[in-house]
């Protein structure tokens, strides 16, 4: 894939503007998130396995099953389905996507949660494990926020997940949100959440 290059008018944004535009790439990405959570979800509903292409790909083959003669279906042919626990779940999302400036859910939140508890019911896995990396001047504010943020989403999950599962709620302060051996995605503050499963 080509990579894009840097021209005049990405070079002359103000930092508002900057700010402003880094803030909407999280909410497309975390609308990918969900997009790609429902996209798993049919493939299971679907026997399909999980699938290696990429998303758009994946949709068009979708598509083309569901517009096939059914007629033409040879069972001869079917590939068995052999059954396998899926890898763990690693899930990674901005602060900013999920959370307002002070801390609270925005309403956004719902849909993103909503697609990620359908997402996390096709584990196998018992134990899901919630971790909320802040930054800030104050440590002590900045990981109490993290813990705060880590709580609201494993209260939200836990309502939406049928079933037992034990949970592991952390919070961050800066040293950890910062520390770049952390598998984290690429932030100007490294504030984020991250959702595992084991």
């Amino acid at each position: 894939m080509t990579q894009p290059t840097l021209n005049e008018t990405i070079a002359d944004l103000s930092a508002a503007d900057r700010a402003a535009i880094e803030q909407e790439i999280a909410g497309i990405q975390a609308q990918l998130d969900v997009l790609e959570a429902r996209t798993q979800q049919l493939e299971a509903e679907l026997d399909l396995g999980q699938q290696q292409a990429d998303l758009g790909d994946r949709l068009n083959n979708l598509t083309e099953l569901l517009t096939a003669d059914p007629s033409t279906f040879d069972p001869q042919a079917a590939p068995a389905m052999t059954s396998q626990n899926p890898e763990p779940l690693k899930i990674t999302l901005p602060s900013n996507a999920l959370f307002s400036a002070d801390g609270q859910l925005v309403a956004e939140a719902a849909e993103i949660l909503g697609a990620i508890a359908i997402d996390l019911q096709q584990q196998e896995r018992q134990t899901i494990t919630i971790s909320s990396y802040q930054v800030g001047a104050d440590a002590t504010k900045a990981t109490s926020l993290a813990q705060q943020q880590a709580q609201a989403v494993q209260t939200y999950l836990a309502e939406a997940l049928p079933g037992d599962y034990r949970w592991l709620v952390v919070g961050y302060g800066e040293q950890a949100a910062a520390d770049p051996t952390e598998d984290a995605i690429e932030t100007t503050s490294q504030a984020r959440l991250e959702i595992r499963t084991q």
